[in-house]
């Protein structure tokens, strides 16, 4: 669809430069702000957003010269894209293997204690630490 909407302004400012007697690079200048706009817009260099082109189409059509016909709007083909209940990233390979990651997590075994872990096992070089100094609690 970009390709079609580049080749209509590209028509619409060649004939406004046909019927107005300007030079392509008068016409870019006046509708865009810079002379090379439509001669690189033609060669593929430059892009616009769908508002910048809109921008552009208005301040041709705005100023259009009287008696120059109007050139044929390309006829666009909208394509949406289908609509699946599975998400794309949802394949059946992922899948098995989400599968396969939850099944060994509920075989694996626990390990063993409470939790908790023991200040001597983790730092045994750390001392205790010093509880005369903690204030006592009643």
């Amino acid at each position: 669809m970009e390709q079609e909407l580049r080749t209509y302004l590209l028509k619409i400012a060649r004939t406004y430069a046909l019927w107005s007697g300007y030079a392509l690079a008068t016409v870019s200048r006046r509708a865009h702000g810079t002379d090379r706009f439509f001669r690189e817009y033609a060669k593929g260099k430059r892009t616009v957003t769908i508002s910048k082109w809109q921008e552009i189409y208005d301040a041709l059509i705005a100023t259009w010269p009287s008696g120059a016909p109007y050139p044929e709007p390309p006829k666009l083909v909208l394509s949406r894209p289908s609509l699946s209940r599975k998400s794309p990233l949802s394949t059946p390979l992922r899948r098995k293997k989400r599968r396969a990651r939850r099944e060994s997590a509920i075989a694996a075994p626990m390990p063993e204690g409470d939790g908790r872990s023991d200040d001597r096992t983790r730092n045994p070089a750390r001392e205790p630490p010093n509880v005369d100094c903690l204030p006592r609690q009643s």
